[in-house]
């Protein structure tokens, strides 16, 4: 289900939202101050674009569990 989820995600709002993403990004990250606040949004494109956890994020949470 989740699958299915995340693929209605990309499809209709996801290709769109990452361009605003990424456009934001680029802005900030050509400010100095919210240099490092563009950077961060430029490294989760792919979590934006699927609504995917990067796989350090799962795995940080099994280890959290052990």
């Amino acid at each position: 289900m989740d699958s299915i989820v995340r693929l209605l995600w990309t499809v209709l709002v996801g290709w769109w939202f990452v361009v605003l993403w990424l456009a934001t990004a680029v802005l900030l990250a050509l400010l100095v101050i919210w240099y490092p606040l563009g950077l961060f949004m430029i490294a989760n494109v792919w979590t934006v674009l699927t609504r995917k956890r990067p796989i350090t994020e799962v795995i940080d949470d099994i280890y959290v569990l052990r």
